[in-house]
């Protein structure tokens, strides 16, 4: 059998310092030049790589399924730590329902069952509107 980290790094194109860049303007998220986090394989080179397709495809956001599948999660085992608004920030504030809020957006999230945030102010299947 193939060892994958091996088709991995002969597959990945090498990181440049203009889409390291623009990746992290478009998550708003920092991106490590280490090269152990960012090899082939890793969680952080599979986010930047789906960050970088998303823009080639012409996003200005990145999807509700690049934040969900690569939402603040951290150790070993990995934990989530924090909730992530749909425009990216970390959500830490709450409201007087116990709501948390989005800072750039206003738009509230609650848990909708263990595991599972949902946004009271806008469908989850619909795509953000272009920022103006």
């Amino acid at each position: 059998m193939a060892d994958r980290t091996q088709v991995a790094q002969r597959a990945a194109p090498t990181l440049s310092p203009d889409d390291l860049e623009r990746v992290e303007q478009f998550t708003r998220e920092p991106f490590t030049p280490d090269l152990d986090a960012m090899e082939p394989g890793t969680a952080r080179r599979r986010a930047f790589d789906a960050a970088l397709a998303e823009i080639e495809e012409g996003r200005e956001h990145p999807s509700v399924e690049w934040r969900r599948d690569y939402a603040l999660m951290l150790g070993v085992p990995a934990q989530r730590k924090a909730w992530m608004s749909r425009h990216g920030h970390r959500l830490e504030k709450r409201d007087a329902e116990n709501n948390l809020v989005c800072p750039e957006s206003g738009w509230r999230y609650a848990e909708a069952e263990p595991g599972k945030l949902r946004c009271l102010d806008w469908p989850e299947d619909k795509a953000l509107e272009p920022a103006t």
